[in-house]
């Protein structure tokens, strides 16, 4: 009766004992858990190899985009040094050409205010509608004539040069206005050839090319004007300014109360006409640009520029006058630091 009240469980079991009915469903049950370790092992030992080989492949995408991001980036870097040493050196080529066409090809406009028709003539797609003798015709003329014009405005360059450095050696009157007439009888030259090349397109073109030429011109040249006094004293005038520098420069030249008391009566006096003589000057300049695109006969126009031929020896006797007015004011320093300052 004792043994049939003690309690059994699940697996036979009495009182702590093992019945033989027990054994088999211990053995499944230890199989059981030896094939989930086995199995389990095996699945994470796979998945381990999976997520390793994962984990390599990660990387290796990662270190490419890296490689690749590092290899766009010194591209870049490299791309951009490039586009900014170019641009330095496309920035130095042009100040380069800028400075070249400012010393050996001044603008013809500073000797010809005229017209200068042959910017049109052997322009692309000018419009014009050249027949091969006209083409034929204007270049055997530029052949001719470029050249000598080329060469009496760099020669009236020089003469100016020469004036402004005699002027600052103290040159005496006569002297620079030798030179004076010498670039005058040149800018009358190079006016009288411009004005037969003007000539020359307008009986070899017809109506039609001849206003064409004209309308263009006026469109693409027109007139600039000069509104800055030193502007306008520099274009009339190839002696320094030596009131302006001096103006400029009161404390450093160490000019005294007295002196500049009898500088600043010469320019009350004198600046006022030497302004109106510029200024006529470049209203000469603007008729003779507004005649060249007409009929106007080349007697007519040439006569404007002798009278700014003669306007501009006027200018530079007066300009004279006043350099020997500030060179006996001022003392043998003051004047030469004056003129190191005119360079």
């Amino acid at each position: 009766m004792a043994q049939s009240s003690r309690q059994k469980n699940r697996y036979g079991q009495i009182d702590g004992c093992l019945s033989m009915k027990s054994i088999p469903l211990i053995g499944d049950a230890f199989f059981c858990f030896v094939t989930k370790v086995a199995v389990g092992s095996v699945l994470n030992q796979q998945l381990y190899t999976v997520s390793k080989n994962i984990s390599r492949m990660t990387n290796q995408i990662i270190y490419k985009k890296v490689a690749i991001g590092l290899l766009v980036g010194a591209t870049l870097l490299s791309c951009k040094e490039n586009k900014s040493k170019q641009a330095t050196i496309d920035k130095i080529s042009a100040e380069v050409t800028i400075a070249g066409k400012t010393e050996n090809t001044p603008d013809m406009e500073d000797y010809f205010p005229g017209a200068n028709f042959m910017k049109i003539i052997f322009k692309e797609q000018n419009g014009l509608s050249l027949s091969e003798e006209q083409v034929l015709l204007f270049r055997q003329w530029r052949t001719e004539h470029q050249s000598k014009v080329a060469g009496k405005i760099k020669q009236i360059s020089t003469l100016e040069k020469e004036l402004k450095t005699l002027s600052q050696e103290g040159a005496e009157k006569d002297e620079l206005l030798k030179k004076v007439e010498l670039t005058n009888t040149l800018r009358q030259e190079v006016a009288s050839t411009k004005l037969n090349c003007r000539k020359l397109l307008k009986n070899n073109l017809n109506a039609k090319q001849w206003q064409t030429l004209v309308t263009d011109y006026q469109l693409n040249y027109p007139f600039v004007e000069r509104t800055k006094m030193m502007d306008i004293i520099q274009h009339v005038n190839p002696l320094p300014n030596y009131m302006s520098v001096i103006n400029a420069n009161i404390s450093e030249l160490e000019i005294s109360a007295d002196e500049k008391e009898i500088l600043d009566a010469w320019s009350l006096e004198n600046h006022p006409k030497m302004m109106e003589m510029a200024n006529k000057i470049i209203s000469l300049e603007k008729d003779i640009y507004k005649e060249s695109l007409k009929d106007t006969s080349k007697e007519i126009i040439l006569q404007k520029f002798k009278q700014i031929n003669t306007i501009r020896t006027q200018i530079v006797e007066k300009k004279t006058n006043c350099r020997n007015l500030v060179k006996t004011t001022l003392s043998e320093k003051q004047w030469n630091n004056l003129v190191d300052k005119t360079m």
